[in-house]
């Protein structure tokens, strides 16, 4: 008569609910050292222990697969066998582990497993079957990310059903503490990345800036001594129809140089927030009527139209007259350089109700070729162009309209672009109105 059939049903039911309860204190305390923030070798060490010590077992293991080869699983942790017989069994153990995951399937005796005994790559550095008595699938969300085996009971007792139930439990709750804990590690990796490319930023940037105030500072001084010779040229006369073309193209050309260095030394002092705006509640029409009528004789002698429509009793805008006008400036001379002759440029002005805030709305339009989408999201980066090839037809530093943003910016308001090609650009300048 066996043991069991020895023992009085009501006994069995009793031990039955005392390892039942043992099984949960057990998982509970597993539980809590889990939560506790480790690294993976930690987590595995902390997890072969708790099963050793609960199931009495003298030999344990646990490997971690790199990505989804379970050939090619790391050794974490084991005891009771050396790392190269461990190592050794991984492959095998990994196969078996991921095929019972794929089947939804959880811990299995070693013992009903014929593939892994007949493992036809077992060597004398393998463990013996007799070493490991329990392979332990360990998944997150259908996905390995470890699988443990234990050895036999020094009671001598085989692995019960209950035994694999709370295997498969504690699987769950080690799987999660292994994703938490990568997931975790991968996060401080990337906060460490992003602090190192910050300071790199942050060091190209104060980099930048000693550059701008140096190549303006050492242009600006020849460039004016350029412009009082060119003066004095002017000034004596005597030149021929030849010279007198070279000598307006010469200080035409100088004018821009000159007007490229005032950007350059502009934008570093906004990058550097030593700029001051005069900024203060305004009348927006005089300043933009007088805006048109100082910009539209330029624009109607290279052939485009300036047409401007500003709505009556605009209500005051917080601006700096002054930067607001070389906003707009800058706005005003992109549409005529990226627009044809014959082309029609339009000057408005509305009033607007967006997010709350009354603003008024000053767009300049055109109908000319358009910006392509890709450029669109990074037309007021410093330093780009719409055409970055050396043979491109516009030139300039790609400061424009960058600056224009920071002087808008600087002001409370905002710079907007839109753009769809082959009809034409239109950019909204955002300026508070009192309410």
């Amino acid at each position: 008569m066996s043991e069991a059939g020895r023992v009085p049903q009501g006994v069995r039911e009793l031990r039955l609910v005392e390892r039942r309860e043992r099984s949960l204190l057990s998982l509970f305390e597993l539980s809590h050292e889990l939560g506790v923030g480790l690294d993976p070798y930690g987590i595995a060490q902390l997890t072969l222990f708790s099963l050793m010590g609960h199931f009495g077992a003298t030999v344990a293991a646990l490997w971690m697969p790199p990505g989804d080869t379970p050939d090619a699983a790391v050794l974490m942790r084991c005891f009771g066998l050396s790392e190269e017989r461990a190592r050794a069994q991984g492959a095998a153990l990994g196969r078996a582990a991921a095929a019972r995951i794929a089947k939804g399937l959880g811990p299995e005796s070693l013992e009903a497993n014929d593939t892994l005994r007949d493992e036809p790559s077992r060597d004398e550095t393998s463990a013996n079957p007799e070493e490991l008595a329990v392979l332990v699938p360990i998944p997150v969300q259908g996905r390995m990310v470890a699988f443990a085996a234990l050895g036999p009971q020094i009671n001598g007792e085989p692995y019960r059903p209950l035994d694999l139930e709370y295997l498969a439990a504690a699987a769950g709750m080690v799987g999660v503490a292994l994703e938490n804990t990568r997931l975790y590690h991968r996060m401080l990796e990337s906060n460490r990345r992003l602090r190192d490319t910050n300071d790199r930023l942050a060091e190209l940037d104060r980099l930048k800036s000693e550059f701008l105030q140096g190549i303006n500072h050492e242009l600006r001084t020849p460039v004016t001594v350029i412009q009082g010779y060119l003066g004095m040229l002017e000034h004596l006369g005597g030149l021929d129809a030849t010279g007198r073309r070279t000598l307006a193209v010469t200080v035409e050309q100088t004018h821009k140089l000159e007007n490229m260095l005032n950007d350059l030394l502009d934008f570093s002092e906004l990058e550097e927030k030593k700029a001051k705006l005069d900024v203060h509640w305004q009348e927006p029409t005089p300043l933009l009527e007088a805006f048109a009528a100082a910009r539209r004789p330029g624009v109607v002698n290279g052939l485009r139209e300036l047409e401007v429509a500003i709505e009556p009793q605009l209500p005051p805008v917080r601006c700096d007259a002054r930067r607001l006008a070389q906003a707009l400036d800058v706005i005003l001379d992109n549409a005529v350089k990226f627009t044809p002759s014959g082309a029609r440029i339009e000057l408005r002005a509305t009033r607007r109700h967006d997010g709350g805030t009354e603003w008024v709305a000053v767009e300049i339009e055109d109908d000319g070729p358009g910006i392509p989408e890709d450029q669109l999201a990074l037309l007021f980066e410093p330093f780009r162009q719409g055409d970055g090839s050396t043979t491109r037809t516009v030139g300039g530093l790609g400061l424009g309209l960058a600056l224009a943003r920071k002087l808008v910016e600087g002001m409370q308001g905002r710079l907007e672009a839109t753009s769809r090609l082959g009809a034409g650009s239109v950019f909204t300048v955002m300026l508070r109105a009192e309410e």
